[in-house]
């Protein structure tokens, strides 16, 4: 049978179904013999509309240049079930699905097809559609989103077995990206046997970390499993969550990114989501303190019972700036708010976290090194007693030529490993422990001074009631301290946790 109908104005209603409104039509269709039983119906429409507004259940839409055809021929598989091919395109569109979804765009092109399977049970299943889209200006709001998601643009092509963004360009709240990759195991991912798996190359001009986390905090949790979480600190706290059932591998490339108030700039490196665990591998990346480069490891089973391992390795850094970016340095390493200029530090670290993000001290495991050159010593009240009482010349510049400090924490205490102090004409080697209580109990011992005799001191105490020692040198002339490589042996460690933990969940 051939149906041609033209009609300027077309008003379609069925029954608690759909009610739509066309202009402009035209469309011309075939159709077999739909009263020969012994066949499967067979079916072909070219459609052109110049307006549609249709509403169906809670979904209704207004769409302006429609175009496209329509194809049903039995399966290949399965002659009872029918095969749809389909092509459609359009100027304008404006969608809505009651209060959960809406969606505007521009030119929206779509080409595909979906075989029906009377087996699966589940719509998305049933049809496995396969489709190519190309979406311009299209504007995206959903309730479960507190942002829109802007789309400029989008090219893609889909199967149950594999996405694949061709390109695109997606602003996301204060975010601007471009997204390229692969995204396969979707129809295993579906039926709960496997991870969803992507690798995906990230571009952008502006990113923001903080928001991007907060959007994906939590993908793939059940609501029974984060009600079940009751021992919060806070109920306010809302730590980020690492999505579960997904294998994401993300290639960046950020010209500029924002964590916190922090704005870090030119971030390279890649990024691996896995069931829950999110692995930062040599992200590298500049801020106005210093360049540093990041691998780290993140966990978070519950809210409250989170773990960070990281190796952060910063260079060039002003060490003020240190101290504010990471205000736990201080506790650390107080002698370091003394120092004024720029160095070399590296942290690596492991600790449980409470769901504030605070270190649960019972579990740190950390190891640091800082060296410096020409570091200014500022004035204090505990340097003048100890330049007193070791005899250094008034006359001695308030500089540090050069320092080395290694240190290991290990719950509540920090070793300080004997390292090198140069002052002008003196040498001094020092060592000692020192408690988060703020307890101190160092060594101080002149190697090298235009003396002639060498001078020992021990410092111990608590800061503004420090007693201070005069002993006989523990160092011997000239000795030099020894790398300890405590930073290294963490980040091994490390590493091989990261190794672990890519290794878990893996599906035969």
């Amino acid at each position: 049978f051939d149906i041609e109908i033209l009609s300027k104005d077309m008003d379609i209603e069925m029954i608690d179904v759909v009610d739509a409104t066309l202009k402009e039509v035209k469309l011309k269709a075939q159709v077999s013999d739909f009263m020969d039983t012994t066949k499967p119906l067979s079916a072909h429409c070219d459609f052109n509309f110049g307006n549609l507004k249709a509403a169906m259940d809670t979904i209704d839409a207004a769409i302006s240049g429609v175009s496209g055809s329509l194809t049903m021929i039995p399966s290949k598989k399965n002659k009872n079930n029918p095969e749809i091919r389909f092509t459609y395109n359009n100027k304008k569109i404006a969608a809505r699905m009651g209060n959960t979804m809406s969606f505007t765009g521009d030119i929206v092109k779509l080409k595909g097809k979906g075989i029906y399977d009377d087996q699966e049970k589940e719509l998305f299943l049933q049809w496995s559609p396969d489709l190519n889209a190309n979406i311009s200006n299209g504007l995206l709001h959903m309730a479960s989103l507190n942002v829109p998601v802007e789309i400029p643009s989008i090219i893609f092509d889909f199967t149950p077995e594999k996405f694949v963004i061709n390109e695109s360009h997606i602003i996301l709240g204060k975010s601007n990206f471009k997204l390229s990759g692969v995204i396969t195991n979707i129809d295993k991912y579906y039926r709960k046997t496997d991870l969803l798996k992507a690798n995906v190359d990230f571009v952008s001009d502006n990113t923001d970390i903080n928001q991007i986390m907060d959007i994906v905090s939590g993908f793939g949790t059940s609501d029974s499993a984060a009600a079940a979480d009751v021992d919060v600190v806070s109920k306010e706290d809302n730590p980020f969550m690492v999505p579960l059932g997904i294998d994401v591998l993300l290639n960046t490339w950020v010209k500029r990114a924002t964590v916190g108030q922090t704005v870090i700039e030119n971030v390279q490196g890649s990024l691996t989501v896995k069931d829950g665990v999110m692995i930062l591998e040599e992200i590298g990346f500049t801020c106005e303190a210093a360049k540093m480069q990041l691998t780290a490891m993140y966990r978070s089973p519950r809210k409250n019972h989170l773990f960070v391992g990281i190796d952060f390795h910063l260079l060039d850094v002003d060490i003020a700036s240190l101290i504010q970016m990471i205000p736990e340095i201080d506790t650390l390493v107080p002698m370091l708010k003394s120092f004024a200029g720029k160095a070399e530090f590296h942290l690596g670290a492991q600790t449980n976290l409470k769901s504030n993000y605070e270190l649960k001290m019972s579990t740190l495991r950390a190891s640091a090194a800082l060296e410096g050159q020409n570091l200014v010593l500022m004035d204090s009240k505990t340097f003048s007693e100890i330049a007193k009482l070791l005899a250094f010349n008034k006359k001695t510049e308030n500089k540090v030529d050069s320092i080395s400090v290694e240190m290991t924490v290990f719950k509540d205490e920090i070793d300080i490993y004997p390292f090198l102090i140069v002052m002008d004409k003196y040498k001094a080697v020092a060592s000692g422990r020192h408690n988060l209580d703020m307890t101190f109990d160092y060594h101080i011992s002149v190697t090298e001074s235009p003396l002639p005799t060498r001078l020992g001191l021990d410092v111990k105490g608590k800061i503004g009631d420090l007693k201070y020692i005069p002993v006989a040198c523990k160092y011997p002339s000239m000795y030099r301290p020894g790398k300890q490589k405590a930073v290294e042996k963490k980040v091994l460690e490390l590493k091989k946790l990261i190794s672990d933990a890519l290794k878990e969940n893996v599906k035969q």
